[in-house]
């Protein structure tokens, strides 16, 4: 990554959060997720969660963009 630049760059710990300081970006973004227990079912649910974010997140992207030549 050194040297590189990014558009966006997004953090999904606390601990990331602090020390991606150094990951030069144009925006930057923190997405919380919390794991709630220890089951299939609790990952299920982050996987689902992280995914629409992404989703969300790459359609505005797009949207911001316009149309494509």
């Amino acid at each position: 990554m050194a040297g590189k630049a990014y558009d966006h760059v997004v953090t999904l710990t606390e601990d990331v959060q602090e020390t991606g300081a150094s990951v030069p970006a144009a925006e930057r973004m923190h997405w919380s997720f919390a794991l709630d227990g220890a089951d299939d079912l609790a990952y299920r649910r982050l996987i689902v969660g992280l995914r629409r974010r992404i989703e969300l997140f790459v359609t505005v992207i797009d949207k911001a963009r316009g149309p494509t030549p």
